[in-house]
């Protein structure tokens, strides 16, 4: 077990053979002076660290299943958990995985993040996408009209 310390302060154990889905933490375990104790994650704040853990958690025990079992009807047991895990999830807390899986580089999660978050925002107005994700939209009237003339090839429904 490796202890993980969170931006805001709390501590998570993690199983070793699930800390080895990220390259961040397997080359930290496998560094000769390494510590496993307090391990600090300054990126990660502790809701997006405990979902980084469900994640590797259940992906490094599907690998350690038996070599011979079905493994189409595992992979599917698998992208069906792994929808369910991201399901819940707002935007908010999709932004902070997507980043934690990449500052950890567990590509796996970072693709299925990502993945998420472009069905999101797919067919969206700009509009919708800064409500989503918080944005204000500091470009008067005139500005973003000329952005729309200059751009309208990204804008194929104004044309």
């Amino acid at each position: 077990m490796i202890t993980l310390m969170s931006s805001d302060g709390k501590q998570f154990k993690m199983p070793e053979a699930a800390a080895r889905l990220s390259s961040v933490l397997a080359d930290m375990i496998d560094d000769k002076g390494f510590t496993k104790d307090n391990i600090p994650l300054p990126h990660v704040p502790s809701h997006a660290l405990a979902t980084v853990i469900k994640y590797c958690d259940k992906h490094a025990a599907t690998a350690a299943t038996k070599p011979n079992a079905d493994h189409n009807a595992k992979q599917e047991t698998l992208e069906k958990w792994d929808r369910e895990l991201l399901g819940s999830l707002t935007s908010d807390d999709l932004l902070d995985l997507v980043k934690a899986a990449n500052f950890l580089d567990i590509k796996g999660l970072e693709l299925i993040t990502c993945e998420k978050i472009a069905n999101m925002i797919k067919g969206k107005s700009p509009e919708q996408l800064r409500k989503m994700f918080h944005v204000v939209n500091d470009f008067t009237k005139e500005e973003e009209e000329e952005i729309r003339r200059e751009s309208s090839w990204a804008f194929p429904c104004n044309n």
